[in-house]
């Protein structure tokens, strides 16, 4: 199958792709000099976009709907009661947080290009039960991270009180 047209050659060879969901990967570089928060905030968005661009199996549904309610906890600025001069505890706990969202997005998207749309009803209950351990992993991991950070939030502004 050729075409005699010019500029067509290739592109109709080529076949027809679409993703199951828009790469995170796409996105631009962090800029030098880029605050922990706007670390944060980027993070959160290419977590939930991943999230919610995504063809899940339907029975991750559950699981996917849980780990957005809790990646929409995760603060993205720095609140007013709390102060621009914080506690090595509290830096080295927005640290953490930081961390954990980058293994969940990294864990999401290798998680969205393993699990995302399929048409094999066998491969995908295996993968449907795959994924919901992923995305339930992710959502520990962002939790756990949230009760420590706000753990020493707490105790900071107690005692700024």
């Amino acid at each position: 199958m050729s075409s005699t047209k010019p500029g067509l050659g290739k592109t109709l060879l080529q076949p027809f792709h679409t993703p199951s969901r828009p790469s995170s990967r796409a996105s631009p570089a962090p800029i030098q000099g880029q605050t922990r928060w706007e670390k944060v905030a980027g993070l959160y968005a290419a977590i939930l976009a991943v999230l919610e661009a995504t063809h899940w199996p339907r029975k991750s549904e559950r699981s996917v709907t849980s780990l957005i309610d809790v990646v929409k906890q995760v603060p993205t600025v720095l609140s007013p009661s709390q102060s621009e001069t914080t506690s090595e505890s509290a830096d080295v706990n927005l640290e953490a947080l930081i961390s954990a969202l980058e293994n969940v997005q990294t864990k999401l998207d290798a998680a969205a290009e393993r699990h995302g749309a399929s048409t094999k009803s066998i491969t995908y209950f295996h993968r449907s039960e795959t994924c919901n351990q992923v995305l339930n992993t992710c959502r520990e991991e962002i939790a756990t991270a949230l009760t420590t950070y706000h753990s020493t939030a707490n105790d900071n502004q107690v005692e700024g009180k």
